[in-house]
């Protein structure tokens, strides 16, 4: 028997009146009837706030607004959890869109689960549309045993996932701990590692959709900022420290070797400084299997003249 939980889908807001309206719209969309919306405008300077508040005034009984001093959008979720009652708990971004099954599938699918058990399903990016848009397969559509497993099989396959396709459990939050707010990038990768790292199974839903929006070239510029590839490498000290207290053994610090190798690989030559820490952090991981990564030609390159000859290789080619 499916039980009637509350999900709280909660959403930070900035500068998103573009996206906002509709956003907004495939939540009060959903199949799922018991939900309340949450939305925190995080001193937005456009229209959103007003375009918020007009559809408050609309649905008083589900949705809420709330406004913080400029924080960011993880100190946003953060307020939106504290302030939440769901038994479950789904973030989305201010610009994505929900498929309109998305919550009722996935909540059918944890009718046998305990609240330790997560459930994800399938995303696409899109631009302007989401309508005949493909959901192309990826290697991490997979059900497990332990987010653990799912972690390092989802790492070792360089997979990333829009954190609007999860479906967690308050009380598994509450054992993962807040959003870092001081990261401004891959905070979401951060968090929802240490969400799965506190989980028993994984549950992969595929009638689950939701639309990830890709980002302006406003947005992948300021990603591509010293800033935010320190944050990126914050994140990933992070998944050290956590998964090293969860398992500290050959294969997990070998997956961490090839995620630290990935980092120099996007941000060489730009940043010596964070290239050099990483380097470091590799050493002390200690693993002495070999690791490859990048495409196939690139590997090949990599095992005749090793991997840091050829990431010079490859960007003097470039």
């Amino acid at each position: 028997m499916v039980k009637d939980y509350l999900v709280s889908v909660i959403i930070p807001c900035y500068n998103a009146e573009k996206f906002i309206g509709e956003t907004i719209e495939s939540v009060l969309d959903q199949t799922w009837a018991k939900i309340e919306i949450i939305v925190v405008d995080d001193q937005s300077t456009d229209n959103s706030f007003s375009i918020i508040e007009t559809l408050s005034s609309q649905y008083p009984n589900i949705i809420r607004v709330l406004k913080q001093e400029k924080k960011g959008a993880s100190a946003a979720r953060n307020l939106g959890f504290q302030e939440s009652k769901g038994e479950y708990i789904q973030y989305l971004d201010s610009d994505d869109i929900l498929e309109k099954n998305k919550i009722k599938n996935q909540i059918e699918a944890l009718k046998d689960c305990d609240s330790n058990t997560v459930v994800f399903g399938k995303w696409t990016h899109f631009s302007d549309s989401i309508l005949d848009v493909n959901f192309e397969h990826r290697p991490n559509y997979k059900s497990s045993e332990s987010g653990l497993e799912w972690l390092l099989d989802n790492w070792s396959n360089g997979q990333m996932m829009a954190n609007c396709s999860w479906l967690a459990s308050r009380e598994l939050i509450l054992k993962a701990g807040d959003w870092k707010e001081d990261l401004l990038m891959n905070q979401d990768g951060e968090f929802f590692c240490r969400v799965l790292l506190k989980s028993g199974k994984v549950i992969f839903e595929p009638e689950a959709k939701v639309f990830y929006r890709l980002p302006n070239s406003q947005n992948v510029s300021r990603q591509k900022s010293f800033g935010a590839y320190k944050s990126m490498l914050g994140s990933y000290l992070s998944y050290q420290s956590n998964i090293l207290e969860v398992e500290n053994s050959n294969r997990t610090r070998t997956v961490l070797k090839k995620l630290f190798l990935k980092f120099i690989y996007d941000v060489y030559p730009l940043y010596p400084e964070l290239i050099t820490n990483a380097k470091d952090n590799i050493s002390k991981l200690n693993v002495k299997d070999e690791v490859f990564i990048g495409g196939p030609k690139f590997q090949s390159i990599s095992k005749l003249i090793g991997f840091y000859n050829a990431i010079k290789l490859k960007r003097f080619l470039s």
